[in-house]
């Protein structure tokens, strides 16, 4: 996971120089190394297009507001937990003497309208086995899988 953060953090620090650079430029990083090249068409947002950070641990949260990034905040949080995680990114923005914008703040949930209940039921056990999935995929090599806590709400069921 340390290998994978790092990563990340170079791939987004190269492309806001690349994005940024007005000439032609050189790039000798830890991963990448590049010399006298350019990246075309130039975005047309300046200073770039804005970039929008998948976060969920409080962690990774103040991470994306201090690397000026917006927000996406996936299905899994209760609107308490949704309610938490935009109040640490807006604290986190204010803190670098930003002002936070509800805009930068994205969020997603599923939908699925059911005809009947057998359908319902079919539905619920396919979200169920997609959300065992995710879970299963989010854990590190050694099996840990710390941002998948007691942050995660359970999937609601209407009687």
């Amino acid at each position: 996971m340390e290998e994978a953060s790092e990563r990340y953090d170079v791939a987004v620090a190269f492309l806001r120089k690349a994005w940024t650079s007005k000439t032609r430029f050189s790039h000798h990083g830890g991963r990448w190394h590049f010399d006298d090249i350019v990246v075309e068409p130039a975005p047309i947002q300046k200073p770039h297009p804005p970039l929008w950070i998948g976060a969920f641990s409080p962690e990774s949260i103040r991470q994306a507001a201090e690397s000026g990034c917006n927000l996406l905040l996936g299905q899994n949080g209760s609107p308490e937990l949704v309610a938490e995680s935009i109040g640490i990114y807006s604290k986190a923005v204010e803190a670098q003497d930003r002002t936070y914008d509800p805009m930068a703040v994205g969020l997603t949930r599923a939908l699925h309208i059911a005809m009947n209940e057998e359908e319902r039921e079919a539905a619920h056990r396919l979200r169920m086995q997609f959300m065992r999935n995710v879970q299963k995929l989010s854990r590190s090599p050694t099996g840990n899988s710390p941002s998948l806590g007691p942050r995660v709400a359970p999937v609601a069921r209407r009687k």
